[in-house]
């Protein structure tokens, strides 16, 4: 092969790459601007504030309206762009400078590791993680439909990208031990997108008791009210009412203007997708980053562990 198919061969690895830019050091999709995140980095928290944490399309736009729904005890279900901008908004996308007419108690979704996670001992953290097969299938699925940096990019390619860390707000496995730190402090939750997929009742309850007393026992106390946040949680149901509309989310991809965000839901695409390379590929770098922490062992009893 003469130098010049060399370079054209190398160019067009690198075309391949996701575009992403550093942000203190942390890669983020082009979809966001670094105001916003350096906004959010500094931004302080009042006690009482919640966060909803997890890494990309671990599930914590569900647990946003979970949430939202036990403080709001029922009301229908706003769209993805309220919740992201106005109900519970996305710190990093929207940054802070909307925040002052903010209703209490305040509730904000960050998709940060810890160390960029703005911290107040009396907040309130629940952090929701997703199986790394599923969360790397869903999120080519998603950023393919917002992000002109994935230009072209197959599915494996993007796979390679996410095994390396080089996907946008970093490596799936650093992210989760960033917030493992916090495993036994009193206020914090960490759940499962399984968990709550398969008990989505029990979730509730558990994220309702989190959040105080009194939301627990508006619950248990008002089955209609608990049925009807039931009914309106289903995936099913959310997927028909909750649209996410491209204006002021993404205009840099030509496509349709209604994105399909909740797309799938399912536990267990990851068989469909992978290829038995892939599969070992991740198998052994969540063994060697999450082996012996509470991370490993939240899947233990789920259909999707390590001998699947």
């Amino acid at each position: 092969m003469d130098i010049s198919r060399i370079k054209e061969k190398n160019l067009k690895e690198k075309e391949r790459k996701l575009k992403l830019q550093n942000a203190n050091g942390l890669l983020l999709t082009t979809v966001l601007s670094i105001k916003n995140f350096q906004q959010t980095i500094s931004f302080e928290l009042q006690p009482n504030d919640v966060i909803i944490g997890g890494y990309p399309k671990s599930g914590t736009t569900w647990t946003q309206y979970i949430v939202w729904e036990i403080i709001n005890e029922g009301a229908p279900l706003p769209s993805v762009n309220e919740m992201w901008y106005k109900e519970v908004p996305n710190l990093e996308m929207v940054g802070t400078d909307c925040l002052e007419n903010i209703k209490y108690p305040r509730l904000f979704k960050v998709s940060l590791p810890f160390n960029f996670t703005p911290y107040c001992s009396s907040a309130k953290y629940i952090y929701v993680s997703r199986n790394p097969w599923d969360c790397c299938i869903s999120a080519y699925n998603h950023f393919s439909q917002v992000d002109a940096g994935f230009m072209n990019l197959t599915f494996d390619e993007y796979f390679e990208c996410f095994i390396n860390g080089e996907v946008s707000h970093g490596d799936y496995f650093d992210h989760l031990l960033s917030w493992h730190v916090h495993w036994d402090d009193p206020n914090f939750l960490f759940l499962t997108y399984e968990d709550i997929n398969r008990d989505t009742k029990n979730a509730v309850l558990k994220i309702a008791k989190f959040l105080g007393e009194k939301y627990y026992k508006t619950l248990t106390g008002n089955k209609e009210m608990f049925e009807n946040i039931l009914r309106q949680l289903e995936f099913e149901h959310m997927k028909q009412s909750c649209i996410l509309e491209r204006s002021n989310y993404s205009d840099n991809v030509d496509s349709k203007n209604e994105i399909k965000f909740f797309r799938s839901g399912t536990i267990g695409q990851w068989k469909q997708y992978l290829t038995e390379n892939q599969k070992e590929k991740l198998k052994q770098k969540f063994i060697k980053k999450l082996n012996g922490t509470n991370m490993f062992s939240m899947w233990k009893n789920s259909d999707i562990f390590l001998n699947e």
